[in-house]
């Protein structure tokens, strides 16, 4: 931790007051994935371990390996490189203390923004891992998924079930959301359709206006 700035260093205190842990985060998947509907539990539960084991036994590549392995793209400013080789430095001096620490896993104590920054990596192992598997397909529809979660981007309204530090929380404003935009739609529909009786109403009396004009008209003649 000491090759880092002080800017590094507080951005590291932050990834590392992150919550949820990347361990939490796939329990909350995992539920949520039920949830949904997926029934065998057993099967969900093995492919979750196969992700959080891929995460734990990662190793990542020193900043100058990592460098030459993925160098500067053509289209990258200078500016941007520089900011992406910190934060990868960054990130590889954390995930070097965590992996210095007896009895601490990386899932445990690092969360969203420590695996958005190895993702690429980290699903090609935990596919790898999966493939040998008889649910091969369906890993690779747990992990597209996962995936999708991790790169989301939440709204206050619509926080992400599975990076949420409170799942039930979480879970409970967005079933109290669900209700009060159904009950906006259903107001809505009472009002259209009280719009729509009162034009009915307008084009019934309108009728009977022009029936009475014609019944005067040929009396008169």
């Amino acid at each position: 931790m000491d090759t880092l700035s002080v800017l590094q260093t507080k951005r590291a205190q932050d990834a590392m007051n992150e919550v949820p842990k990347i361990s939490d985060a796939v329990k909350n998947y995992f539920t949520m994935r039920l949830a949904e509907g997926f029934t065998d539990a057993v099967t969900l539960q093995k492919m979750a371990k196969v992700l959080l084991n891929a995460i734990n036994t990662f190793v990542l590549l020193p900043p100058p390996q990592w460098g030459l392995q993925y160098p500067q793209r053509e289209e990258q400013s200078g500016e941007s490189r520089m900011a992406q080789v910190g934060e990868y430095t960054l990130f590889f001096a954390l995930w070097s203390m965590v992996k210095k620490t007896p009895e601490a896993k990386p899932t445990k104590m690092l969360g969203k923004s420590f695996l958005c920054q190895v993702w690429s990596e980290i699903k090609e192992v935990a596919l790898a891992n999966g493939s040998s598997s008889e649910e091969t397909e369906l890993m690779q529809t747990f992990i597209d998924g996962f995936e999708v979660e991790l790169h989301a981007e939440g709204t206050d309204s619509e926080e992400s079930l599975v990076w949420t530090p409170n799942f039930n929380a979480t879970l409970a404003k967005r079933r109290q959301n669900r209700q009060e935009q159904a009950k906006a739609r259903a107001a809505r529909s009472v009002g259209d359709n009280e719009m729509q009786e009162m034009i009915k109403r307008l084009v019934q009396e309108a009728n009977a206006d022009t029936e009475g004009e014609s019944s005067v008209s040929g009396s008169v003649s």
